[in-house]
């Protein structure tokens, strides 16, 4: 058995499983909570508008249907929002009272009651609004309710990556990339049983948050009394969440092998490669080097002869990002295999301990092409259409953002507090 243990000590191993208990029904708003140990950006499993517009689709709600559903939806999140913060307040005093005192049993003397009761306020929440939602359907309307069950434990289960590949959703990506071929039966009843099959897993993932929820204060008490028993217990539980992890990201791949044939070239193309951004994250984002060769491109001002330049610098770092990319991912995927799934691999590099030597290379590899991209470019452009060129940012993203990549799909912007 591979053993978190050896990772860090029992004290802040006791946080971390308390965290990851709380991240079981409560997932991080701006995925910051592991990286900074912050307390103020849990948001629960509450029902958004990119879901309610998702349920209605598949109910066939009518607008007037939709508005009211939407109505619901905002008397739940004010109720929400003052439970959250009345939870945030006190996740906080927690926080700072055990490292003023280095003290960390004051986690298992309060925590259990306060997280008892959020989850309690959060699944009544959620039933009762479910349970208005379905009595405003039509008899036809709620023939179509085990797609919505569907669709909602997608939303739930399919946010938190534990395997590179797990947390990605090809309903949702055929969706957002508009990737559905038109009039074609045989792609439409392939997205259905892919719909059925990883359904499978993300029940086990919602019996494993269910029995969680249901011994969370006894797991908590363990840290106290037996901290070797409690390790070797999360232990297991993380082996076998890593395991369903690997089915999803097993399951993902073999459809998306079996319906990119089924589209057109460009649909196939946007659809890849938002499946591989969702699968590595940092690896497929969009690098500053693709924003100054696209802005550049764009400014009128180009002479012919510098339009060719940045075409041949666009297709070389086309290819050579895919084969950096390429490398790079097939290395964080031996890691997580070495380390029991992502949230070994996270807590390893959270704890001082880095990525191994190939995943430094790898790294490193990508940051020196980009850069000599960008220095390219550069030399191109003249002094003026230089300062046209987006700012390049900070990467200031914690290494467990990897964890949440589909945040945009399941926050509803109004619920993040802005200037944190």
């Amino acid at each position: 058995m591979r053993n978190f243990g050896r990772l860090w000590t029992l004290p802040h191993a006791a946080m971390v499983v308390i965290l990851l208990i709380v991240s079981l029904f409560a997932q991080p708003a701006r995925g910051q909570v592991f990286g900074g140990m912050g307390m103020d950006d849990f948001t629960p499993d509450l029902v958004t508008k990119r879901g309610v517009l998702g349920y209605a689709k598949i109910l066939g709600l009518d607008e007037e249907q939709k508005q009211t559903v939407l109505a619901l939806l905002d008397g739940t999140k004010t109720e929400y929002r003052k439970e959250m913060k009345t939870f945030q307040d006190k996740m906080k005093s927690l926080q700072g009272k055990a490292m003023e005192d280095q003290d960390w049993t004051v986690w298992q003397k309060d925590l259990p009651d306060m997280i008892e009761k959020l989850q309690k306020t959060t699944e009544r929440l959620e039933t009762q609004f479910f349970d208005d939602l379905k009595a405003i359907c039509s008899e036809g309307q709620a023939s179509r309710w085990e797609g919505v069950e569907r669709f909602r434990r997608r939303e739930k289960y399919l946010r938190f990556s534990m395997v590179s590949g797990a947390g990605a959703d090809l309903v949702a990506i055929v969706e957002k990339c508009g990737a559905a071929p038109a009039g074609n039966a045989e792609f439409v009843e392939t997205l259905s049983q892919y719909e059925l099959d990883i359904d499978k897993p993300v029940r086990e993932f919602d019996r494993i948050q269910k029995e969680q929820e249901k011994n969370a204060r006894e797991g908590m008490e363990k840290w106290t009394k037996d901290p070797e028993k409690a390790m070797e217990e999360m232990n297991k539980m993380m082996e076998r969440m890593t395991e369903i992890g690997k089915d999803l990201r097993n399951l993902n791949r073999d459809y998306v092998r079996r319906l990119s044939p089924l589209m057109g070239e460009a649909e196939r193309a946007k659809f890849e490669d938002e499946f591989n951004r969702r699968s590595f994250p940092r690896v497929y984002r969009e690098a500053h080097a693709t924003k100054m060769i696209t802005s550049a491109l764009a400014l009128p001002d180009l002479s012919e002869d510098q339009r060719q330049q940045l075409a041949v610098i666009k297709e070389q770092y086309t290819r050579d990002s895919a084969s950096a990319n390429e490398r790079w991912a097939k290395v964080i995927e031996e890691e997580e295999e070495k380390n029991n799934g992502s949230m070994g691999r996270m807590m390893r590099m959270g704890w001082g301990q880095g990525g191994n030597e190939d995943e430094k290379e790898a790294r490193t590899a990508r940051r020196e092409l980009d850069e000599k991209t960008e220095d390219k470019v550069k030399a191109i452009l003249t002094e003026a259409q230089l300062t046209r060129m987006p700012e390049k940012k900070i990467d200031t993203r914690q290494p467990w953002e990897d964890m949440m990549p589909d945040r945009a799909d399941w926050v509803d912007e109004d619920l993040v507090e802005t200037g944190k």
